[in-house]
């Protein structure tokens, strides 16, 4: 993966928190179905199946430098109306697979903490990195059945 305005970049940080929880969502016997799935109504980040079980999976990551307290922390990125569009946006991808109505399902979330080494560089030295070089933590919360029903 490689830079998009930067290391430290929304995007940058989305994608590898994305690819976390998709590494860590594997690791506890999630099949990964798809990511990044577009439905009318919003996004869905992450559809995995375990057990027989749909899983609509919310991600939620900040970057933070290691010794210091994160500004704020991903859970706080997940409030009432997040949760609502969620739903919306289950429901409207369960309407488009009819297939998968009669299915149980759980809307989820997975909150990534990445936290980088502190480091004194020069900007140019930073250039054309990969984001993950100076990563020195990552911590991921998982939280099922998240979703206002």
């Amino acid at each position: 993966m490689l830079l998009n305005r930067g290391p430290e970049s929304k995007k940058n940080i989305g994608r590898f928190g994305e690819l976390a929880a998709c590494h860590f969502l594997r690791s506890k016997g999630h099949e990964v179905i798809g990511q990044n799935i577009n439905v009318k109504v919003g996004e869905i980040d992450i559809l995995t199946e375990k057990d027989c079980v749909i899983h609509f999976i919310e991600v939620k990551s900040v970057f933070g430098i290691e010794n210091r307290e994160l500004k704020v922390l991903a859970e706080e990125h997940l409030d009432r109306k997040k949760l609502l569009k969620l739903n919306k946006t289950a429901n409207a991808y369960l309407f488009r697979h009819p297939d998968l109505q009669e299915r149980e399902f759980s809307i989820d979330a997975v909150l990534v903490n990445i936290y980088k080494k502190e480091v004194n560089r020069e900007p140019e030295a930073s250039k054309g990195k990969v984001f993950p070089k100076n990563i020195s933590r990552i911590t991921i919360k998982y939280l099922e059945n998240v979703g206002i029903y």
